[in-house]
């Protein structure tokens, strides 16, 4: 009994068949790769030539530093203080500048200045947009924190001009955000500031009729170090306060944040919920009163000098703010710091002639043997259903 031809050698008898196919269509594969792939070269060499230039920006730290944080974080509240952003940049924020690059204000600052309308042969202005953003590249490095703005032209002089507006776009368009926040910053602590010393001022009166009327109240070191130390949260929370004031207008209500602040201002009343019992009459015995220790009097004096001892403490850290935020609003500050600057590229960037050779060559020959196959097993497939 003759054996059956086992896997290998259908396999095999079906390579020949292949090959038989293909050596008898290899005068219509060979025309068709050949026309296909001149074609895709003369289109390699007739596309326009496209130069590429990029710059590379770092956010500068000085200009990401806030006042808020940084005389809170100087005052031990370091948690606080780096939860604080009025206005500027977090050192990994760099989505920032690339919505501010993609803006439609810096696109028609780039349009008129380059006349781009004309250049890209685009009537109308949104088109002429889409056409630059399309020839723009702003990508992010988050890792080294790391921006780069790269432009596609078809002149390499203009590119490189291209990628200097964009930076110097930029950095306007920053400073002038950051001038309005600073004009801000600067309103809504001088505001405090000012109500913070009339605030003071009627303390300081009250305590002192107080003390004419009734003589002097001398309380121990122990009740002073307490007062003293929820004077300093106090006035903490009235400087956040004064911040949140100052940001409502500019954020959603629901933003993180408004929020952050909100449950910062929460941990505050917490501390001084706690440290207010350890200054009520029931739980102090060490006040002397020339009075008679009236305990009416004592309250009345323990509010008036925690009273003093809060607008002191805001006093501290308001005027040293004050003259920060004038400082700041005076200054021009570098917003980043272009660590590659734009340069004028010598070679082209696109089109990629070998690879557009290459892929001609691969798409035709494919495409030949895959209609050469079809057509073979749809002959086959009539001759079948002729002989049935």
């Amino acid at each position: 009994m003759q054996d059956l031809p086992s896997s290998q050698a259908r396999n095999q008898n079906n390579i020949f068949i292949y090959w038989d196919i293909l050596k008898k269509w290899k005068r219509f594969i060979i025309i068709n790769v050949l026309v296909v792939t001149i074609i895709a070269t003369i289109i390699a060499f007739v596309l326009p030539v496209w130069y590429y230039s990029y710059a590379v920006l770092e956010p500068s730290q000085g200009s990401n530093m806030n006042i808020f944080s940084a005389v809170l974080g100087a005052k031990g509240l370091s948690a606080l203080g780096k939860s604080l952003n009025v206005g500027g940049l977090q050192y990994s924020d760099l989505d920032y500048y690339q919505s501010l690059l993609s803006s439609r204000k810096i696109a028609i600052e780039m349009i008129d200045k380059f006349d781009l309308k004309k250049i890209y042969n685009e009537q109308y202005l949104f088109k002429t947009i889409n056409q630059l953003l399309a020839n723009s590249q702003f990508q992010t490095e988050a890792r080294s924190n790391l921006l780069v703005i790269g432009v596609y032209d078809k002149n390499p002089e203009r590119a490189k001009e291209m990628v200097s507006y964009y930076i110097q776009e930029l950095d306007s368009l920053i400073n002038d955000i950051s001038k309005v926040d600073l004009i801000s910053n600067r309103e809504t602590i001088e505001k405090r500031y000012i109500e913070n010393l009339s605030d003071l001022d009627t303390a300081q009166n009250k305590l002192k009729v107080f003390q004419e009327k009734y003589g002097v109240v001398l309380p121990e070191e122990q009740f002073t170090s307490t007062v003293k130390a929820y004077a300093e949260i106090a006035a903490q929370k009235l400087l956040l306060q004064a911040q949140i004031s100052g940001l409502k207008s500019n954020l959603d209500s629901n933003s993180p944040t408004l929020m952050n602040l909100t449950q910062q201002i929460q941990t505050l009343d917490n501390k001084l919920s706690e440290l207010k019992s350890k200054t009520n009459l029931e739980n102090n015995k060490s006040l002397f009163v020339s009075l008679g220790n009236a305990p009416e009097l004592i309250n009345q004096y323990i509010t008036l000098y925690r009273d003093v001892t809060i607008q002191s403490k805001l006093l501290e850290l308001t005027y040293p703010l004050y003259q920060q935020a004038k400082m700041d609003e005076m200054s021009q500050t570098q917003p980043f710091i272009v660590i590659d600057k734009p340069f004028l590229p010598e070679y082209k960037a696109k089109p990629k002639k070998a690879v557009i050779i290459i892929a001609g060559f691969a798409f035709s020959f494919i495409f030949s043997v895959f209609i050469v196959f079809v057509w073979e097993r749809f002959k086959k497939l009539k001759q079948d259903y002729k002989t049935v």
